[in-house]
């Protein structure tokens, strides 16, 4: 199956003082508007419709939106047309989320492969830091449990397999991961 198919409606809602921008695209067949919202809103009431594929923000000037950008941009691709150029707003822009940076004007019938690629990089970018947080989460764990081994291994004066052990009775008497009871290892230790 085609992921870009022609029949692909997309839900969006649209941040512009704009009605221009507004009416032509309710002229798109590929487009479900779910909203127009205005520099100064709060990006909650824009997130609370959980159903919007993308956020498009048509602006003059980029000063009025980049502080909303990042609790936006976290939640769904953001789509930027606007006049300002400037490499600082661009860069700000970028580190903020955004997907897409079109300088120079909004054109309705060039909307849609930016939405698809502003879309598809989302989606890439979302899992990619979902699984850096899954391999940091991993790698804070396995040094928790090195440094209750080597806590176990000072108190006990044993070697580093009969500690592991230690960990992995207690852990698995008490239904527990192993990285949970090394941080209670390390906490106790603490108070000593």
């Amino acid at each position: 199956m085609n992921l870009w198919s022609v029949a692909n409606v997309w839900r969006l809602a649209i941040i512009s003082e704009d009605s221009n921008a507004l009416s032509a695209l309710s002229a798109l067949d590929f487009i479900d508007l779910a909203g127009q919202f205005t520099p100064g809103d709060d990006p909650g009431e824009i997130l609370a419709d959980e159903s919007l594929d993308a956020l498009l923000v048509i602006i003059d000037g980029f000063d009025s939106v980049h502080e909303r950008l990042p609790a936006l941009s976290e939640k769904l691709p953001v789509l930027v047309f606007t006049d300002d150029d400037r490499a600082e707003h661009i860069n700000l822009a970028l580190r903020n989320g955004v997907s897409s940076y079109v300088v120079k004007g909004f054109e309705p019938t060039r909307l849609e492969p930016l939405l698809k690629v502003a879309i598809t990089r989302h989606r890439q970018t979302t899992e990619q830091n979902a699984h850096v947080k899954r391999i940091e989460s991993a790698l804070a764990e396995r040094k928790s449990v090195e440094r209750a081994k080597g806590l176990i291994m000072q108190r006990k004066q044993c070697s580093e397999e009969v500690a592991y052990q230690a960990l992995r009775r207690l852990a698995m008497s008490s239904n527990r991961k192993i990285a949970d009871i090394a941080n209670d290892v390390i906490r106790a230790a603490g108070r000593l």
